[in-house]
């Protein structure tokens, strides 16, 4: 969709956004999953008057008007004539999306007809939209100020808090089916190679969301597995729909769990094996529904939101390792939620 700033009829600035999933946007932002706001200007002669942070409202607006949580944007890493749109970006709450530097440009054709590339040093730029709930919806409380997930968040402030949480340390088996899996968890972004299932605890202020399933009991963690060319976004939204009944309103990685599998064959034949690895994150949400119990999904008997205190103290008796995770995982949510509180008060 386009959208026009104008001064009475004389155009004077223009934003493109695509929705999420569209044909049209970034690999980048197909690979997030999120709405992407693509070739924002205004004419030189009404620079410096807002016109741009209006425009970048109103794209924001659309996507929120779509149900999009999260919102991206390619920008330059270091051409100064993009000063001024990288500060404004920044102004607005975009942050790293954590992809890294990739470059971005256009072909031409020279008066001579060769074909030439134009391109230089990019970042990917996430938001989150933390308006973008409806009415209907009721609301997990996201606590404010939450900052936008990243693929690649993890390492540079989680691993120093490993060392408390000893039942998190070292390797562990367990049994699917007739196989025995061997696995733990490492503070690290899951590699998208191995990348097989999502996993995702859902907090509402001081309180966590519960599942309990038929075939696993309970967890502090619904998810499940990628489908076939499925980002892990959007597998993390569809499970928590399927078998919560909860969107996400912001996610945040904190590591994965690396298995490594005694079955003959994978789980699907899609799906990376002998080795893989499940994403680990939690997220401030909204519950939306109930929850839509696929045929071929976990048959979930009950939901609820329970103190951290008492989930941790109920996984303890049947599964003291999500326990533990869990512990784990709201230490980490509590640590960034106050970084984030004291980088708001310098300010």
């Amino acid at each position: 969709m386009y959208l026009v700033a104008w001064d009475g009829e004389r155009p004077i600035g223009w934003v493109l956004v695509h929705r999420p999933g569209s044909r049209e946007a970034s690999a980048h932002a197909r690979q997030l999953s999120v709405a992407e706001i693509v070739d924002l200007q205004v004419a030189p002669p009404f620079q410096g008057h807002g016109h741009g942070s209006s425009l970048l409202a109103a794209a924001e607006q659309v996507a929120r008007d779509g149900r999009c949580m999260l919102i991206g944007l390619e920008v330059t890493v270091s051409n100064p004539h993009n000063d001024v749109a990288r500060a404004m970006y920044e102004r607005h709450g975009y942050r790293d999306s954590g992809l890294g530097e990739f470059e971005s440009g256009y072909f031409y054709w020279t008066e001579s007809g060769e074909r030439r590339w134009d391109g230089e040093p990019h970042r990917f730029l996430i938001k989150s939209l933390r308006g973008a709930s409806s009415a209907g919806e009721r609301s997990l409380g996201t606590g404010g100020g939450v900052t936008p997930w990243s693929p690649h968040r993890g390492t540079e402030d989680v691993s120093d808090l490993l060392p408390r949480f000893a039942s998190l340390v070292g390797m562990r088996e367990t049994t699917w089916g007739t196989a025995t899996m061997r696995f733990r968890f490492e503070p690290l972004p899951p590699e998208a190679s191995l990348l097989s299932n999502v996993r995702c605890a859902v907090f509402s202020n001081d309180r966590v969301l519960l599942i309990d399933t038929e075939e696993f009991g309970l967890s502090a963690f619904p998810g499940g597995t990628l489908e076939p060319d499925e980002a892990w976004m959007g597998a993390l939204e569809r499970e928590l729909l399927e078998e919560a009944g909860a969107r996400p309103a912001a996610v945040e990685v904190v590591g994965r769990l690396h298995f490594w599998s005694g079955s003959d064959a994978p789980y699907r034949p899609h799906l990376p094996h002998p080795e893989f690895h499940q994403l680990v994150a939690y997220a401030e949400g909204a519950l939306v529904a109930s929850p839509t119990n696929p045929p071929d999904g976990e048959h979930v008997i009950a939901t609820e939101l329970a103190t951290i205190a008492d989930a941790v103290s109920r996984l303890e008796i049947g599964n003291p390792f999500e326990a533990e995770l869990l512990r784990f995982v709201a230490h980490v949510r509590e640590r960034r939620s106050a970084r984030r509180d004291g980088s708001r008060s310098e300010d």
